[in-house]
């Protein structure tokens, strides 16, 4: 899933930052790069028939969270 390297450097965020978030805050495990060529920062996202949409909703909402500007000031 590719996300604007603007979104994250506009909100003080590298996307290792926002890895180590997303794993030590928020319990989820997924790779998080920086694409060469455009720029953009991107989470590779797996999915297994064990998972559930609940756990892709939670995720989305998490990085909405992670990368509003009024949330990054608490």
């Amino acid at each position: 899933v590719p996300m604007k390297a603007s979104r994250l450097t506009e909100h003080n965020l590298s996307w290792n930052i926002l890895q180590q978030k997303l794993v030590h805050e928020h319990r989820f495990e997924l790779p998080v790069f920086q694409l060469r060529d455009s720029g953009e920062c991107c989470l590779r996202i797996s999915m297994q028939a064990y998972n559930e949409a609940n756990q892709i909703e939670r995720l989305a909402s998490v990085l909405t969270q992670l990368t509003n500007p009024a949330n990054l000031r608490k």
